[in-house]
């Protein structure tokens, strides 16, 4: 009888285990300069137009599925200039990634989002 209720608690503590989700954020930010430009910013010859954000997210099974790290940060950058529709004299500023890891069932099931911000500026001159 000791036994069976040993092999149970150690049943018990495993399932619990497996059953749990944890999850983790990635707050440095990622500010990669995608656009190559030399504007002079010394006086205010812009205004900003409006905040943009866009996301990407990622499922992998047994850690089998989506892509790499660095191509779901790429990815939701890629969909902010898509999101943009940028005209003439426009820009986007401060583009900065956060990504975060959802686990579920331990390593059984994840899922992985990176969301990109940044501003539209357009310049008055």
């Amino acid at each position: 009888m000791k036994s069976l209720r040993k092999l149970f608690v150690i049943c018990l503590c495993a399932m619990s285990l497996c059953l749990t989700s944890c999850m983790g954020t990635n707050d440095t930010s990622y500010r990669g300069n995608y656009t190559e430009t030399s504007v002079q910013l010394s006086r205010s010859n812009y205004k900003i137009i409006k905040k943009i954000s866009a996301e990407n997210s990622q499922t992998y099974v047994f850690g089998i599925g989506g892509f790499s790290y660095e191509a779901i940060r790429n990815n939701a950058i890629a969909e902010l200039y898509n999101l943009a529709d940028l005209k003439d004299n426009q820009a986007i500023i401060n583009i900065s990634v956060t990504t975060s890891t959802q686990l579920i069932l331990g390593p059984i099931y994840m899922n992985r989002t990176a969301i990109a911000t940044g501003y539209i500026i357009e310049f008055t001159d």
